[in-house]
């Protein structure tokens, strides 16, 4: 762990720390019926099989040409459904015909199971009987013996008497139900459309309203239709992920806690209460310096569906040096020969860290200075302003670090459990403290003493700088 961080967290008292889809969210219908979640919004532990019917108008005003595409929209969208359908008993399709009468031509199957495909013989054979439009004898049917999440009307909307449906309908949604109608035609001009929002509720989608409208779909487009309804089904079952936003890009100095950088926010199409999660990698740097964090914050609904988005942190350790450099500069090596870093050099600091080489030497002749580019002095940076020289970068985190904790200079080097050479030793004053180590290695900065022994030295250092345990 790298000192100046510890420092300025122990100073500022901080702790180191959708399958987007495309098809519209359901709401409720804007009426005076709410509907509750669908069953599929609940854990999968309590997951029950979505049941979904098509309730088909076979009156009498019903062409045969109009006969025809209801066939066709109905094999389609139940061919659609089983594939769309990840595994067995999540979703049953039934499928009934009503007029003055209900009668089942498809029983709520499995679309998974063995029997569905034979099954779906009956739609394609369906004979349309004629009657008068009765939308409240369908409305008891599901009621009682045909219940269902949500319901397909497919009607040419010509209603030949007055009928009072609002109250079954409202008891069906208030159970759960989603109620939509199909208008067969190209137009609804002349249709009573008032009894058909009776029946459904005002517009039961909120987004994609170019593609569904309240009481308007016409089937004349069955296969764009047949995505549309898809898109409920699938709704109904919460395949939809959690739409996340992160927070925004934060340079960040030692606390990485949320609290400080931003928490990412999520909302869900069923559930209030969303496990949002992140995990952080460095992208670049080294963050004991400088370096650019990606924290990717993940939202993940009861039904395991979840996002993803990446924030960025950037990560640098500029006002810890400046902090350490506030009292006045740095000097590092002895009498003509050293290397002085003001306060304003913080950022130099940052860009040398880590060093990275192994040519272990003493500092230019010279009293050195950083330059307006970054340089120190004459001393050698790589192509990437990293020090090359070991013994430098170890001197120079070691002297920052005893700015910063006065008091570490003083620790005896015997209570710090070090191993050092004989030669190290030869050169420090009796019962060493850390402070002498850094006068012993100014001076091998300098070119004074242990000039032949300077990797021995950077041993010791090395061995310091990583063996400082903190509290």
């Amino acid at each position: 762990m790298n000192p100046f961080l510890f420092v300025q967290s122990k100073r500022l008292a901080y702790s180191l720390f959708l399958l987007a889809m495309t098809f519209p969210s359901l709401i409720q219908a804007q009426s005076a019926c709410p509907n509750p979640s669908f069953p599929g919004c609940q854990a999968p532990s309590r997951q029950k099989a979505l049941k979904i019917a098509i309730m088909i108008d076979e009156s009498g005003s019903v062409t045969s040409q109009q006969q025809t595409r209801i066939r066709q929209a109905t094999l389609a969208y139940a061919t659609e459904l089983a594939e769309k359908t990840n595994e067995r008993n999540q979703v049953e399709l039934g499928v009934y015909t009503f007029s003055n009468l209900v009668r089942t031509v498809l029983p709520s199957t499995d679309v998974k199971g063995s029997a569905f495909n034979s099954r779906l013989n009956a739609v394609k054979s369906l004979n349309f009987r004629g009657g008068a439009t009765r939308f409240s004898a369908a409305l008891q049917s599901l009621k009682s013996q045909n219940p269902a999440d949500i319901v397909y009307f497919i009607t040419d909307g010509k209603i030949t008497e007055r009928q009072s449906i609002k109250s079954d309908a409202c008891t069906l949604k208030r159970g759960g139900t989603y109620l939509f109608a199909i208008i067969l035609g190209q137009s609804t001009s002349g249709l009573p459309l008032s009894t058909i929002a009776a029946l459904t509720g005002g517009r039961q989608l909120k987004r994609n309203a170019s593609q569904i409208e309240q009481a308007d779909w016409m089937l004349e487009t069955y296969n764009g239709l047949n995505t549309c309804m898809i898109g409920l089904a699938s709704a109904a079952v919460d395949q939809i992920s959690p739409e996340i936003k992160c927070p925004a890009r934060k340079k960040v100095t030692t606390s990485m806690d949320p609290s400080r950088t931003g928490k990412a926010t999520a909302t869900d199409n069923c559930d209030s209460q969303i496990e949002i999660t992140h995990a952080d990698v460095v992208g670049e740097g080294d963050c004991n310096w400088e370096c650019q964090i990606n924290r990717t914050w993940t939202a993940t609904d009861q039904r395991g569906n979840s996002s993803s988005c990446v924030q960025i942190l950037e990560k640098s350790s500029v006002k810890t040096i400046e902090e350490a450099l506030a009292e006045g500069p740095l000097v590092l090596g002895f009498t003509s020969t050293t290397l002085t870093i003001e306060k304003k050099d913080a950022k130099c600091i940052a860009k040398w860290m880590p060093y990275q080489g192994t040519r272990t030497s003493g500092l230019k002749r010279g009293s050195q200075k950083v330059s307006a580019s970054c340089r120190p002095g004459s001393n050698a940076v790589n192509s990437s302003g990293k020090i090359t020289n070991p013994l430098l970068g170890e001197a120079l985190q070691l002297a920052l670090y005893l700015r910063v904790e006065p008091d570490f200079g003083a620790r005896s080097l015997s209570s710090l459990s070090l191993s050092i050479p004989a030669i190290v030793k030869q050169n420090l004053a009796r019962n060493p403290d850390v402070n002498d180590l850094m006068e012993t290695t100014n001076k091998a900065l300098g070119n004074l003493i242990l000039v032949p022994h300077k990797r021995e030295l950077l041993k010791v250092l090395k061995e310091i700088n990583q063996a400082i345990k903190f509290d």
